[in-house]
């Protein structure tokens, strides 16, 4: 089909018109200082608040600096104290041990010279009892000795006062010992016949001869 144009009625010039406005929607001097003086009110205020939190951003960080720091002096002054503590068991473990070796040392002296201390008492001991028996003995044999003697002078004396004639052929000689141990060989026992009574001075003795 073809198209049909619509014809419109031919528009008449308008009358004169206002100028537009050039300072419409622009604010005004005024406005412009109030708007200036509220932005810079509003940035002071941000720029406190960016201030305000960068300075707790900073302490935050300072105290976690802090605190890791201290972490780290804490270990190592417990790594430290750790060493330190092993050293000085050690030291005192080989003190101990040291000590120990002493005091074993100090015993094993110790018994062997009560050892030696009841070796010598023993040998003193058995020597001194020795030395008692050999004074006893050579006392007893001194004793005997003096005895003995004594018996000869009296039988001497006996046939001296019974006169010439109960005179006996020989009289035996008394052997003499020393304190050291003899061995000794002794004449019989002397018997005698019976005989007169004969008296010389105020003594009576019996004579007789040896068989």
């Amino acid at each position: 089909m073809p198209q049909v144009t619509a014809m419109t009625a031919p528009q008449m010039p308008a009358g004169p018109q206002a100028p537009a406005s050039l300072t419409a929607g622009i604010p005004t001097p005024s406005q412009i200082a109030a708007q200036k003086a509220q932005f810079a009110e509003a940035l002071d205020k941000q720029l406190k608040e960016a201030v305000e939190t960068v300075k707790k951003e900073t302490e935050i960080e300072k105290q976690m600096v802090k605190f890791n720091t201290d972490k780290q002096i804490s270990l190592y002054n417990m790594q430290v104290d750790e060493k330190l503590a092993e050293l000085t068991a050690a030291a005192a473990e080989a003190s101990t041990v040291s000590d120990l070796e002493l005091k074993k040392a100090l015993v094993e002296r110790t018994l062997q010279l009560n050892s030696q201390a009841q070796g010598l008492i023993f040998d003193y001991n058995m020597k001194s009892t020795q030395q008692e028996l050999l004074e006893r003995k050579a006392a007893f044999e001194q004793q005997y000795i003096n005895e003995e003697s004594k018996l000869a002078q009296q039988y001497a004396a006996t046939l001296s006062a019974a006169g010439p004639a109960a005179m006996p052929a020989a009289i035996p000689q008394m052997p003499t010992t020393t304190a050291a141990p003899v061995t000794r060989t002794y004449a019989a026992p002397v018997t005698y016949a019976a005989a007169p009574r004969t008296t010389v001075g105020s003594t009576a003795v019996r004579t007789g001869a040896f068989v």
